[in-house]
């Protein structure tokens, strides 16, 4: 039965269930929101090849540890 219908009792089984449904429900909608968003910004500030910004100033050679000295 939904909690629309005259039949629905709000009985404490009903309210755990719905309540933990709704919570789930709402952490998978923010978790999406925010990665859409996320990759808009990122896409739009011309990092579209996935890589992030800091990706670059990592040291790829031993030289290049040895050299920050």
């Amino acid at each position: 039965m939904w909690p629309t219908i005259f039949e629905f009792n709000w009985d404490t089984g009903h309210m755990i269930f719905l309540g933990v449904f709704y919570s789930v429900l709402i952490v998978i909608a923010t978790a999406l929101v925010y990665v859409s968003a996320r990759s808009i910004i990122e896409t739009f500030n011309g990092h579209e090849d996935g890589h992030h910004s800091g990706a670059g100033a990592v040291p790829e050679t031993s030289e290049e540890i040895a050299g920050s000295d």
